[in-house]
């Protein structure tokens, strides 16, 4: 019976530690708390994730995945749907139909939210912008990602920023941060272009969500929090993103309903683009709200 009293009182004791850090984080994090939204049974986000460790920088930055997110909370049903990065499309402010990803050189996450909704005629309100450090750490703090690598990746690109250098062997393993961007930034080898790429990020972000079931995460809940704070920008409120949290939380028992806007690619003037189908992708658009 003392054994027993003494393990309650020390598992009591952690809960309790960890309650009171995670207020302290949370206070730490909403200093200069936005204003908080009111969602509906849809929450829509645009997730920019960027070529650059800084999510604060907007010049000679592009976004590197671009990625609508949608939770369905009336069929706790998560919605990944990608917009490859080389889709073409009218930008305000500039004289000639541009690849998507430009958008947040001229103009950062307010214009590349602005882009999407007059390209696919949606009214989402709310961004959230992801820097290389972010995810890197995010994937260490996690524990890694185990995926099933389909080929050898090897890149160097000493000029990018930050230096890019990928070494990764083909088969399953568990990835680290410094791997896991390394294979979500490789381009190169898939036979379906970049439409290949997108699988493997969307197979990727489907593995890493797994690791959020573990009991475990409970424990890592404030330097989540502290890591969001500090490395990523959004012009939603810290307790809107508790609120997206707890609804994705209960969605995880299904399983991620992984899309690509409907389309094909083409060259025009030399150039790759990629062009989309209006009416197929206002039918997905459709389908994942209701």
């Amino acid at each position: 019976m003392k054994a027993f009293k003494r393990t309650f009182l020390i598992v009591l004791a952690l809960i309790l530690i960890w309650g009171l850090t995670s207020i302290y984080f949370v206070y730490k994090a909403t200093k200069d708390q936005k204003e908080n939204i009111e969602f509906s049974d849809n929450i829509n986000i645009l997730v920019i994730g960027i070529d650059s460790v800084d999510p604060n920088l907007n010049e000679n930055t592009r976004s590197d995945v671009m990625i609508l997110l949608n939770i369905n909370r009336s069929k706790n049903q998560i919605s990944i749907i990608s917009i490859p990065r080389d889709t073409k499309t009218a930008i305000k402010g500039r004289k000639y139909e541009e690849k998507i990803n430009h958008a947040y050189a001229y103009g950062g996450p307010e214009l590349s939210l602005q882009t999407v909704n007059n390209l696919f005629g949606t009214d989402i309100k709310h961004f959230v912008v992801l820097g290389y450090d972010f995810v890197k750490e995010l994937i260490d703090l996690m524990g890694g990602v185990k995926v099933d690598v389909p080929m050898d990746m090897v890149y160097s690109d000493p000029t990018a920023n930050p230096p890019l250098e990928i070494n990764i062997k083909k088969g399953s393993q568990i990835l680290d941060g410094e791997k896991g961007i390394g294979f979500l930034r490789y381009r190169k080898g898939y036979s379906s272009g970049d439409q290949g790429r997108i699988e493997a990020q969307q197979m990727f972000l489907s593995q890493f969500a797994k690791t959020f079931k573990s009991p475990l995460t409970i424990a890592k809940i404030p330097f989540i929090i502290k890591l969001y704070g500090n490395k990523t920008k959004s012009n939603l409120s810290m307790e809107n993103i508790f609120d997206i949290s707890i609804s994705g939380a209960k969605c995880l028992n299904k399983s991620i309903n992984m899309q690509t806007i409907p389309g094909s690619p083409k060259y025009i003037n030399n150039i790759s683009y990629y062009i989309h189908d209006e009416n197929a992708t206002r039918q997905l658009f459709y389908d994942v709200n209701n």
